[in-house]
Protein backbone atom coordinates (compact mmCIF):
# COMPACT_ATOMS: atom_id res chain seq x y z
CA UNK A 1 0.00 0.00 0.00
CA UNK A 2 2.81 2.41 0.86
CA UNK A 3 4.54 1.72 -2.44
CA UNK A 4 1.29 2.45 -4.33
CA UNK A 5 0.89 5.71 -2.39
CA UNK A 6 4.50 6.70 -3.07
CA UNK A 7 4.08 5.86 -6.76
CA UNK A 8 0.88 7.92 -7.01
CA UNK A 9 2.50 10.89 -5.26
CA UNK A 10 5.60 10.63 -7.47
CA UNK A 11 3.41 10.46 -10.57
CA UNK A 12 1.44 13.55 -9.56
CA UNK A 13 4.57 15.54 -8.73
CA UNK A 14 6.16 14.44 -12.01
CA UNK A 15 3.08 15.41 -14.05
CA UNK A 16 2.51 18.75 -12.31
CA UNK A 17 6.02 19.57 -11.21
CA UNK A 18 6.93 21.78 -14.15
CA UNK A 19 4.06 24.16 -13.38
CA UNK A 20 3.30 23.85 -9.68
CA UNK A 21 6.69 23.02 -8.18
CA UNK A 22 9.00 24.86 -10.57
CA UNK A 23 12.15 26.26 -8.99
CA UNK A 24 12.86 29.90 -8.40
CA UNK A 25 14.45 31.56 -11.41
CA UNK A 26 15.66 35.05 -12.14
CA UNK A 27 17.41 36.94 -14.90
CA UNK A 28 18.99 40.40 -14.70
CA UNK A 29 20.18 43.15 -16.99
CA UNK A 30 22.38 46.01 -15.76
CA UNK A 31 22.07 49.39 -17.48
CA UNK A 32 25.60 50.56 -16.71
CA UNK A 33 25.30 54.27 -17.54
CA UNK A 34 22.19 54.58 -15.33
CA UNK A 35 23.65 52.49 -12.52
CA UNK A 36 20.54 50.31 -12.26
CA UNK A 37 19.92 46.58 -12.50
CA UNK A 38 16.58 45.22 -13.69
CA UNK A 39 15.68 41.71 -12.54
CA UNK A 40 12.70 39.57 -13.49
CA UNK A 41 12.05 36.76 -11.00
CA UNK A 42 9.72 33.80 -11.26
CA UNK A 43 8.54 31.21 -8.80
CA UNK A 44 5.91 28.92 -10.22
CA UNK A 45 3.49 31.21 -12.04
CA UNK A 46 4.35 34.29 -9.99
CA UNK A 47 6.56 36.84 -11.75
CA UNK A 48 7.99 40.05 -10.35
CA UNK A 49 10.23 42.91 -11.42
CA UNK A 50 12.92 44.44 -9.20
CA UNK A 51 15.00 47.50 -9.94
CA UNK A 52 18.09 48.25 -7.83
CA UNK A 53 20.21 51.38 -8.20
CA UNK A 54 23.92 51.81 -7.38
CA UNK A 55 23.04 53.04 -3.85
CA UNK A 56 21.03 49.89 -3.09
CA UNK A 57 17.59 51.51 -3.38
CA UNK A 58 15.10 48.90 -4.56
CA UNK A 59 11.70 49.04 -6.25
CA UNK A 60 9.56 45.92 -6.69
CA UNK A 61 6.52 45.31 -8.87
CA UNK A 62 4.37 42.21 -9.43
CA UNK A 63 4.07 41.25 -13.10
CA UNK A 64 1.39 39.36 -14.96
CA UNK A 65 1.14 35.73 -13.88
CA UNK A 66 3.09 33.44 -16.18
CA UNK A 67 0.50 31.68 -18.35
CA UNK A 68 2.74 30.14 -20.97
CA UNK A 69 6.22 29.52 -22.28
CA UNK A 70 6.43 32.71 -24.37
CA UNK A 71 5.49 35.30 -21.78
CA UNK A 72 7.95 38.15 -22.23
CA UNK A 73 8.95 41.29 -20.39
CA UNK A 74 10.52 43.61 -22.97
CA UNK A 75 13.11 46.21 -21.97
CA UNK A 76 13.43 49.62 -23.70
CA UNK A 77 15.62 52.71 -23.58
CA UNK A 78 13.37 55.77 -23.32
CA UNK A 79 15.98 58.55 -23.00
CA UNK A 80 19.30 59.32 -21.29
CA UNK A 81 17.88 58.81 -17.77
CA UNK A 82 14.96 56.46 -18.33
CA UNK A 83 14.17 52.88 -19.36
CA UNK A 84 10.85 51.04 -19.58
CA UNK A 85 9.51 47.50 -19.38
CA UNK A 86 6.46 46.21 -21.20
CA UNK A 87 4.49 43.00 -20.84
CA UNK A 88 0.81 42.07 -20.91
CA UNK A 89 0.39 43.45 -17.40
CA UNK A 90 1.33 46.95 -18.53
CA UNK A 91 4.20 49.29 -19.22
CA UNK A 92 6.44 50.64 -16.49
CA UNK A 93 8.71 53.67 -16.92
CA UNK A 94 11.80 53.48 -14.71
CA UNK A 95 13.87 56.59 -13.96
CA UNK A 96 17.35 56.71 -12.45
CA UNK A 97 18.66 59.20 -9.88
CA UNK A 98 16.56 58.85 -7.77
CA UNK A 99 15.17 55.51 -8.91
CA UNK A 100 11.41 55.73 -9.54
CA UNK A 101 8.81 53.60 -11.32
CA UNK A 102 5.37 54.50 -12.73
CA UNK A 103 2.88 53.11 -15.24
CA UNK A 104 3.11 54.64 -18.72
CA UNK A 105 2.13 54.10 -22.36
CA UNK A 106 4.60 52.65 -24.87
CA UNK A 107 6.08 54.86 -27.57
CA UNK A 108 7.32 54.05 -31.05
CA UNK A 109 10.34 56.25 -30.25
CA UNK A 110 11.71 53.88 -27.59
CA UNK A 111 14.70 51.68 -28.42
CA UNK A 112 14.19 47.96 -27.85
CA UNK A 113 17.05 46.57 -25.72
CA UNK A 114 15.91 42.95 -25.41
CA UNK A 115 13.53 40.75 -23.49
CA UNK A 116 13.28 38.61 -20.40
CA UNK A 117 11.90 35.30 -21.67
CA UNK A 118 11.92 31.64 -20.73
CA UNK A 119 13.85 29.60 -23.28
CA UNK A 120 14.33 25.85 -22.80
CA UNK A 121 12.77 26.12 -19.32
CA UNK A 122 15.27 28.78 -18.20
CA UNK A 123 14.41 32.42 -17.59
CA UNK A 124 16.99 34.66 -19.23
CA UNK A 125 17.60 38.09 -20.70
CA UNK A 126 18.08 37.96 -24.47
CA UNK A 127 19.47 41.15 -26.08
CA UNK A 128 17.81 42.77 -29.10
CA UNK A 129 20.36 41.33 -31.53
CA UNK A 130 19.56 37.78 -30.40
CA UNK A 131 15.75 37.87 -30.22
CA UNK A 132 13.24 40.06 -32.05
CA UNK A 133 10.85 42.39 -30.27
CA UNK A 134 7.53 40.55 -30.01
CA UNK A 135 4.39 40.10 -27.91
CA UNK A 136 1.88 37.31 -28.40
CA UNK A 137 -1.69 38.39 -29.09
CA UNK A 138 -3.97 37.18 -26.30
CA UNK A 139 -7.15 35.38 -27.37
CA UNK A 140 -8.73 36.90 -30.49
CA UNK A 141 -8.16 40.49 -29.46
CA UNK A 142 -6.64 42.95 -31.92
CA UNK A 143 -3.25 44.39 -30.93
CA UNK A 144 -3.42 47.48 -28.75
CA UNK A 145 -2.86 50.82 -30.45
CA UNK A 146 0.10 51.91 -28.36
CA UNK A 147 2.71 53.07 -30.85
CA UNK A 148 4.28 49.61 -31.14
CA UNK A 149 1.44 47.68 -32.84
CA UNK A 150 3.85 45.93 -35.23
CA UNK A 151 5.35 43.79 -32.44
CA UNK A 152 2.13 41.83 -31.75
CA UNK A 153 1.91 38.41 -33.39
CA UNK A 154 -0.20 35.28 -33.01
CA UNK A 155 2.91 33.44 -31.86
CA UNK A 156 6.35 34.74 -31.01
Amino acid sequence: MRSMLAFALGFLVGRCGHDVFSPYQEASKTITDLGITVTVSQYGGDRSLSVVDKDGNTLDQELMEDWGPDLRTNLYRVDAKTIATMDFGGTLRISAGPVAMKYDSPSKNWTYLGTFVRLQQKLQFSPAGDIDECMDILMDEPPPKNGRQNIYRESC
